[in-house]
């Protein structure tokens, strides 16, 4: 749990245009490596939430 965090205070030091950005190559590389599916889920008209859906995986 320190790891993690740790890592969390890293994210939160870092500004959000930055926090972003790394989590679009995070989720890109998964994505290249066959490894997760994203899923867009629409909440309303106006809010949506994007989750990743790990491949080999039952949920």
């Amino acid at each position: 749990m320190g790891n993690y965090a740790s890592f969390l205070l890293f994210l939160l030091r870092k500004s959000y245009l930055n926090i972003c950005q790394d989590l679009v190559e995070l989720i890109n590389s998964l994505i290249i490596q066959n490894l997760a599916r994203p899923c867009l889920i629409f909440n309303s008209r106006q809010s949506f939430r994007i989750f990743l859906k790990y491949l080999d995986s039952d949920y």
